[in-house]
């Protein structure tokens, strides 16, 4: 037997349908357009640490004087603009053995990807299914604005919501397996963006012992990586950038500081 549609819902489908395809094709233009004319500068701190290991110099100094220049196109100092751990550096010594141009699209590819990514798993976790429901999200994450930004400046949010997102999911489950790997998840995105690294008390106060286990694992494996590849002075020398630059941002107003990705 046949199912009947209601006419008014085969309209409000149609609709969104082409309000999609109309918000899709809107933020793809500009995520091309990005990829193409715009120095996405966050992204060039990031693939200019990487570059600066491939040619064994260190990614926190300004390497414009090297034969080849290793610059940002943006810095202006002494240290560079890269402020992470010494081991998200290495991560992208492959992408930086590409030229520029060509890293930058591929990174924007990515960035969409992990946006994508992110929400399917939402979805799931909230149990939205319906067509509907699906469409009407589909154009509000493509009419978001500060996505334009993440875009036109190459920031690694992207990736990070991705991994936080399925670290959420693993950790809702029953599998200690999945918790565990939850932990870990956590602990790889606080690699990136050390604002993570504040779910460590919820843990513990929710008593999510088999994610607090992956978590402090996957901060020993993290460490012990980073050593092994990098080298302890890296790690010292980061941890001096890093406070040398608390310092720095507390003597100055936030528009003196220089542009960190």
């Amino acid at each position: 037997m046949n199912q009947r549609h209601d006419p008014r819902q085969v309209v409000v489908r149609v609709i969104f349908i082409v309000l999609l395809l109309v918000a899709a094709g809107r933020l793809l233009g500009f995520a091309l357009r990005f990829s193409r004319e715009s120095l996405q500068m966050d992204f060039s701190a990031f693939y200019t640490a990487g570059e600066a290991l491939n040619y064994g110099l260190s990614p926190y100094q300004n390497n414009i004087t090297h034969v080849p220049p290793i610059w940002d196109g943006v810095d202006v100092f002494q240290h560079s603009r890269f402020l992470y751990p010494p081991l998200v550096a290495t991560l992208f010594q492959p992408i930086a053995m590409l030229p520029y141009p060509v890293a930058k699209f591929l990174w924007t590819l990515f960035s969409l990807g992990c946006v994508g990514f992110a929400l399917v798993i939402t979805m799931k976790m909230l149990r939205q299914n319906r067509l509907e429901e699906i469409l009407v999200v589909g154009v509000f994450v493509s009419l978001f604005h500060p996505l334009l930004t993440l875009l036109e400046r190459g920031q690694i949010d992207a990736f990070t919501l991705a991994l936080i997102m399925l670290a959420i999911k693993w950790g809702t489950e029953e599998h200690n397996h999945r918790q565990m790997a939850s932990g870990m998840l956590w602990c790889l995105a606080g690699l990136f963006k050390l604002h993570a690294l504040l779910v460590f008390p919820f843990l513990i106060v929710s008593r999510r012992w088999k994610t607090i286990l992956g978590f402090i694992a996957g901060g020993i494996l993290l460490l012990g990586v980073s050593v092994g590849v990098n080298g302890l002075p890296s790690l010292l020398d980061y941890t001096l950038v890093s406070a040398n630059f608390a310092c720095y941002r507390q003597r100055k107003s936030p528009g003196e500081v220089p542009g960190v990705p």
